[in-house]
């Protein structure tokens, strides 16, 4: 898209002005003012065509007019990689974890073309990155899942920016294995809460350790979600924890209300506000790095088999289990599960807490 535009500036106690204002897509647009239309006029007839030509030097552009020219053909012979990456530099692609995971497949598509992505290719993949080795553990299916969804949301993508209808594609997973999808249900066994926290209270930043694991079990939030938290977050006197989509796994918008035991982590962390930061967990790093730390903890405990995730397992677990009052929706919409499936893989109950409850 092209744009050029001429605003009139009327300054008090100067004379008027007139902005040029010039725009291409995929460049940055350009203002200057000048005394007189004329001379922004003559502005514009000189830059909008400098800018056009710019523009149609970018990667992006000459693909376009390349596929126009060839049509379904050359949509076909594209490099996959070549729309991963395209794909990865526009408006639609979602930022954060899928960063990370188009990078991987980037690094190991190679220089197959679209046409030749077949599910041949599609189970070599498959089988390759199982044959690769990260952290000492080969790549999970349910990783590979998100592979294979961004190099079809790619080349969808790719075939919308190209003009062709409905390509045929084959980016499914009918080459996983039956079975595949083992759904984790581990929970704090009895014992292990106490663990944890006497070896955090050996650590450093033992406080914000012990209210971030607090306010996990009492949320059931996601890492990133606690790490990234803001103090202008909370409302209602702290009772309220509203979560902005740029921090949640779908990028909406959540509401979470604070237990009681919840609102007291949150007034120990008021007492240690560092006035140079936003974030309420300040003393720890990025989700990351606390992951990490985090798996380093436990593994000192000789607990096995637990992360951080886990804690957010044992929290919807709880909640279905102890908030009679919360009707099965509110706790959905609290934890961020659209579907009650999904929903349902985090809610698992033991036989002690099944006991007696039809008594």
């Amino acid at each position: 898209m092209a744009k050029g535009s001429i605003r009139i500036l009327a300054l008090k106690n100067s004379p008027t002005e007139y902005e040029a204002y010039a725009r291409v897509t995929g460049l940055k647009a350009t203002r200057r003012r000048f005394a007189t239309r004329e001379a922004a006029q003559q502005f514009l007839d000189a830059v909008m065509p400098q800018m056009k030509d710019e523009a149609a030097e970018l990667p992006l552009a000459k693909m376009k007019a390349a596929a126009r020219q060839g049509g379904e053909a050359l949509y076909f012979r594209t490099k996959l990689a070549d729309a991963l990456t395209q794909y990865k530099e526009s408006v639609k692609f979602k930022r954060g974890t899928s960063c990370r995971g188009i990078n991987t497949v980037l690094k190991n598509v190679g220089s197959i073309a679209i046409g030749k992505s077949t599910k041949g290719w599609v189970s070599d993949y498959v089988d390759k990155m199982r044959n690769t080795m990260r952290a000492g553990k080969p790549y999970a299916y349910s990783t590979l899942l998100g592979h294979i969804c961004l190099m079809k949301a790619a080349c969808t993508w790719w075939a919308e920016q190209m003009e062709v209808d409905e390509p045929k594609l084959h980016f499914t997973t009918k080459c996983f294995p039956e079975g595949w999808e083992v759904q984790r249900d581990r929970r704090l066994e009895p014992g292990e809460y106490d663990k944890i926290m006497e070896q955090i209270r050996q650590g450093p930043e033992r406080l914000h350790w012990e209210c971030l694991v607090q306010l996990a079990l009492e949320t059931g939030a996601r890492l990133q979600e606690l790490v990234r938290s803001e103090w202008r977050e909370l409302a209602r006197d702290d009772r309220l924890w509203i979560i902005p989509k740029g921090h949640t796994k779908k990028r909406k918008e959540r509401r979470v209300p604070l237990s009681l035991r919840a609102q007291e982590t949150i007034r120990l962390l008021r007492a240690e506000i560092d006035p140079g930061s936003h974030r309420i967990f300040h003393a720890l790093g990025n989700p990351r790095q606390v992951s990490l730390q985090f798996r380093y903890k436990i593994k000192a405990t000789g607990i096995v088999g637990l992360t951080f995730h886990d804690l957010r397992h044992e929290a919807i677990s709880l909640m279905s289990m102890n908030k009679r009052k919360a009707p099965i929706k509110a706790i959905m919409d609290i934890v961020g599960h659209k579907t009650y499936k999904a929903f349902n893989r985090y809610s698992h109950f033991r036989d002690d807490e099944l006991i007696g409850l039809l008594d």
